[in-house]
């Protein structure tokens, strides 16, 4: 009997033993896959050895890099391609080299390290362009655009792929790459349709959609990248868009919809994945919004009671969006303070969110450094550990094994005693459980309203915190307002320069982006009006600089030479230079828009140069419209090398015009429309040519009305549109400044 039982708990050991280190062995296995792949990474190379043996090490320090990176290992993947440049560079490979720094530009944006990315790749294009390797540069750029666009830098990722990418990849046959360039182009278009509620472009939603269906039709399998799941997504959420865009036409708005539909829940599915909390909100409002149309509020309330119900590290962000559905449906049932109110406590928990996530990003950047010592740390002590655990898990499933084997003969030898009362301790026990359940429930409900207690004392903390900082912020932005307005030109210097005048000077937000400057050498009037990247506190920042720049430039340059566009050569070269800007290494890309004009009161000869900005000049009601050039002063991809001066002879009737592109950008309502469109320069021109004969004091009243009577809506129930941008207009007669 004995000998049987010993039998018996030797057999359960092995096959509880076997079961434990199952996973283990299967771990085993890869890592020693992973061991083969290491040989030449962990061999200690001589400085005899021969090239090869060079290669075969960065190879295999390659090989390794993509198995992190798959398996999430990005800092380990770090590691890998910073050792493996190493070798590359001292065999001096450019091959190697430009391998080695395209994945560590790779790796660097996954890091979310923008600026290391970007240089890294650079360094890879030089590499592959001396070597002639078109295949690869168009990878690089692919690679590149992705970066960019994901952190909102637009024009770049399009010339990536419109100058290069398509370019290449249409002249080497490569249908793969062909399909990813038109993907990303997709994404593209639909960022930038999405990012800008207050203004959507309807063709950009189109080339949406242009791009995706020309990538569906190229027959090629992405499925090893994420770039069948883009497609997916982005196709999902541009035939939403479309939907809402046709709602006036019944076949296009069903068409689009049912569209949508079929791909609907695998693209929510493929979302939710990823753990993108904004991307998640935004497709589980489509939902929503979808079964609202549907008339199914009952499945609609399902969905946002269990994202609210959801108790996780992202618990506020599941507020804010349960909160936003519930707004819809409240709305729906035409409940429309309950829609109101939930509306409030959504964009509460939108703020606090937005606060913790700055502060995290914060935190995270300050410390990146101390971050990586402690991982190398943690990971060195992982290794030291790593042997010691195997050990200790053997011991462990041995004494657990055996314990369980005393257990089952103590519990096989209780069983007959346990059956003469089981049906007195099976009563016992449902009362038990009835009063255990009645405790469990009162204290759940204690625990809840003690929960929802501390949750608004902690939403109410979080506004008077916001609402302080808000009072803070506004005081400080008024005195800088202040100190902007001391710098400009008063009203009496612009009369005594160029007698009587038109001036519009609106803020959108208390200081602004844009300036105005004058000045007078001699016989010479000069006149500039600049736009600054931006507006508010960024843009007043960059219009100080701009005023300083002028004063400087101006005084420095010699008086017989004086021109235009030298003016702006000059503040380019200072404003690149004071913001450390290069053509592709600077994060920086702020720049100045500006018209400036200098007159010459003995010849009646006017210069004209122009960044971005145009000179109108109207001429016995004639427009006659003078461009800029198409950059700025600033960096910028397709810069040319000087500004281009224009020489215009003034006649005494003409009138001068110089603006931003505030005025001709504002957003508003066409007689008869109920979606709001821009103002246009067609429509600002031909204001001006009704109104340039009459004095300026005059056609600045009939300028704002103008401006006002289109923000306001014509129909009601739509509000009158915010001033979209700082607003700056300067009119001149020829006959007052020639006198």
């Amino acid at each position: 009997m004995k000998l049987r039982l010993l039998i018996i708990i030797i057999l359960v050991v092995c096959f509880i033993s076997q079961s434990c280190f199952k996973g283990r062995s299967d771990e085993n296995s890869e890592e020693s896959s992973l061991e083969k792949m290491m040989y030449y990474t962990d061999k200690k190379i001589g400085k005899d050895e021969d090239t090869t043996v060079y290669i075969k090490k960065i190879d295999s320090l390659m090989s390794l890099l993509r198995e992190n990176i798959k398996r999430g290992k990005i800092h380990e993947a770090f590691d890998n391609v910073k050792e493996a440049n190493f070798w590359a560079d001292t065999i001096g490979s450019a091959k190697q080299l430009a391998r080695c720094y395209y994945y560590w530009g790779l790796v660097s944006a996954r890091m979310n390290n923008v600026s290391i990315s970007d240089k890294n790749y650079y360094s890879s294009l030089i590499y592959h362009k001396k070597m002639g390797d078109e295949k690869n540069i168009s990878m690089v750029f692919r690679s590149w655009t992705r970066s960019s666009y994901e952190n909102n830098i637009f024009d770049s990722a399009r010339a990536y792929l419109h100058d290069y990418c398509i370019n290449i990849d249409k002249s080497l046959g490569d249908k793969r790459g062909l399909k990813i360039d038109y993907i990303y182009l997709g994404e593209i278009a639909l960022r930038l349709y999405r990012i800008t509620p207050a203004k959507r472009d309807y063709n950009s939603l189109q080339t949406a959609y242009e791009n995706f269906n020309i990538a569906k039709n190229i027959p090629v399998d992405l499925s090893e990248t994420d770039c069948d799941e883009l497609l997916k997504t982005g196709f999902c959420e541009t035939y939403y868009y479309l939907a809402e865009e046709n709602k006036d036409n019944p076949a296009l708005h069903k068409a689009f919809t049912d569209s949508c539909r079929y791909d609907f829940d695998d693209a929510i599915n493929i979302i939710a994945q990823s753990n993108d909390m904004e991307d998640y909100t935004r497709f589980f409002l489509m939902k929503i919004k979808m079964l609202i149309a549907d008339g199914d509020i009952k499945t609609a309330q399902k969905l946002a009671d269990s994202v609210n119900a959801v108790q996780d590290t992202a618990a506020f962000y599941h507020k804010e969006t349960a909160m936003f559905a519930y707004s819809l449906i409240y709305e729906a049932q035409k409940n429309y303070s309950k829609a109101l109110e939930c509306k409030k406590q959504a964009e509460i928990f939108q703020k606090t969110n937005s606060y913790y996530r700055n502060s995290l990003i914060s935190s995270l950047s300050l410390g990146r450094g101390q971050m990586e010592n402690e991982r190398n740390k943690a990971y060195a002590k992982k290794m030291e550990l790593e042997g010691r655990t195997k050990s200790v898990m053997m011991i462990s499933a041995i004494i657990t094994t055996f314990i369980i084997t005393i257990l089952i003969i103590i519990t096989y030898s209780r069983n007959r005693y346990k059956k003469a009362n089981k049906i007195i301790s099976s009563q016992k026990q449902e009362i038990e459980i009835k009063n255990a359940n009645l405790i469990a429930k009162n204290e759940e409900i204690k625990s809840q309203n003690e929960e929802i207690l501390l949750r608004n004392e902690e939403i109410s903390k979080q506004s008077e915190i916001i609402k302080n900082y808000n009072h803070e912020l506004t005081s400080s932005i008024n005195y800088a307002s202040r100190i902007q307005y001391a710098a400009l030109p008063t009203n009496e210097v612009l009369s005594q320069l160029f007698g009587e005048n038109l001036l519009i000077y609106s803020p959108k937000d208390i200081v602004s982006g844009d300036f105005y400057w004058c000045s007078q050498f001699a016989n010479y009037k000069i006149l500039a009006a600049g736009d600054c990247t931006g507006h508010g506190v960024p843009g007043a920042l960059l219009s100080m600089l701009g005023i300083s720049y002028l004063e400087y430039v101006t005084r420095n340059l010699d008086k017989k030479q004086l021109t235009a566009s030298e003016i702006l050569d000059r503040m380019k070269a200072i404003l690149k230079n004071t913001l450390k800007q290069s053509d592709y290494e600077s994060d920086n890309r702020d720049a100045i828009d500006m018209a400036l004009i200098i007159v010459d009161t003995d010849t009646a000869q006017m210069q004209f140069a122009g960044a971005n900005r145009p000179l109108i000049i109207i001429r016995n009601g004639e427009v006659l419209r003078t461009k800029g050039d198409s950059m700025p002063i600033g960096v910028f991809l397709a810069e040319k090398e000087h500004f281009t001066n224009n020489i215009i002879q003034l006649e005494k009737e003409d009138r001068i015009y110089l603006f931003s592109d505030g005025i001709p950008d504002q957003f508003g309502y066409r007689e008869g429309r109920t979606e709001p469109e821009i103002f246009t320069m067609k429509r600002f021109l031909s204001l001006l040519t009704e109104i340039y004969f009459k004095p300026f004091d005059i056609q600045k009243i009939e300028i704002v009305k103008a401006l006002k009577r289109w923000r306001k809506p014509k129909s009601l129930g739509f509000e009158t549109c915010e001033q979209t941008d700082d607003n700056l207009l300067v009119g001149l007669s020829a006959e007052n400044v020639l006198k």
